[in-house]
């Protein structure tokens, strides 16, 4: 891994530098120990095989990159010594209960939700062919009414193949 970066020295000068690492953390702290020096950080990228990053310039001021980053890094190694999650744990049971019957009550709720207002508007529909005289007001309302159902149901359908019924297989 590359580090390169250019500066802007207390007396106006411009210095470009470059450097390879064996550590990133390193890295950081020489450029956060440059600016705490009082140059000024124009830009620093690290360059590892084909891949560029360009580092934020502004965030090198305060304190040393060395110790969070070896936190992070022991908490890392860390998780990762640790053994497997159990089976238990993401048995098909587990999953069931806890993404797939949720979602299916989802699924549930949505469909009953639209098929009482889809109910409504069909007794409106009926009330209104069988209640007001004919006309051109009962004519647009009957439109507007049989618009409504169709919209309602196909949003039903909709939502049934949106959300199959859910099948668990084991991994």
């Amino acid at each position: 891994m590359f580090l390169q970066f250019t500066t802007l020295t207390k007396d106006r000068q411009w210095r470009e530098f470059s450097c390879q690492l064996d550590e990133l953390e390193v890295g950081l702290d020489v450029l956060l120990s440059i600016v705490k020096m009082g140059d000024q950080l124009i830009n620093a990228y690290l360059t590892d095989g084909d891949s560029r990053l360009a580092l934020p310039v502004e965030a090198f001021e305060g304190d040393s990159f060395s110790e969070p980053i070896g936190q992070l890094k022991r908490e890392w190694e860390q998780l990762l010594a640790q053994p497997p999650v159990s089976q238990s744990l993401t048995s098909v049971d587990w999953r069931k209960t806890e993404v797939i019957e949720p979602l299916i009550a989802l699924k549930q709720r949505r469909i009953d939700g639209l098929q009482d207002t889809l109910n409504q508007m069909q007794q409106l529909l009926y009330t209104t062919e069988l209640g007001m005289q004919e006309g051109p007001y009962k004519t647009r309302l009957i439109t507007h009414y049989e618009l409504i159902i169709n919209r309602y149901t196909n949003s039903i359908a909709r939502i049934e193949n949106i959300y199959p019924s859910f099948s668990v297989t084991a991994n």
